[in-house]
């Protein structure tokens, strides 16, 4: 994964894709692809499109600070959830044990 982020997004492969039922992880840089999510406030709307271009729009419902290995994600849901995932605080200038969580739910799939 760790070299998969430094083109962009990664998605955890235990985790469905964006738009599916159950709950899509992905993982960026604080510092470069997710660096807008120290800005996103609660009902923000986020736009996400997979690989194959399918685009999804979500509405941000949480955000969360969590270690590393207990981010609490019940990957089991059955809702249409988006969990946007980068290290913490955003403003480190070396890697800790800490990660930002946004949680989203899918309002509109965009084609």
């Amino acid at each position: 994964m760790t070299k998969a982020l430094a083109f962009g997004p990664g998605h955890i492969s235990e985790t469905v894709g964006a738009g599916e039922r159950g709950v899509a992880v992905y993982a960026a840089h604080r510092d470069t692809h997710f660096r807008f999510l120290r800005e996103v406030a609660i009902g923000d709307v986020i736009d996400a499109t997979r690989s194959d271009g399918k685009r999804f729009r979500y509405r941000a419902d949480s955000t969360a600070v969590v270690h590393f290995d207990a981010s609490g994600i019940d990957p089991a849901t059955r809702g249409f959830e988006l969990v946007l995932a980068t290290c913490w605080p955003f403003d480190a200038v070396t890697s800790g044990p800490a990660r930002y969580l946004l949680h989203a739910t899918l309002i509109e799939e965009r084609g």
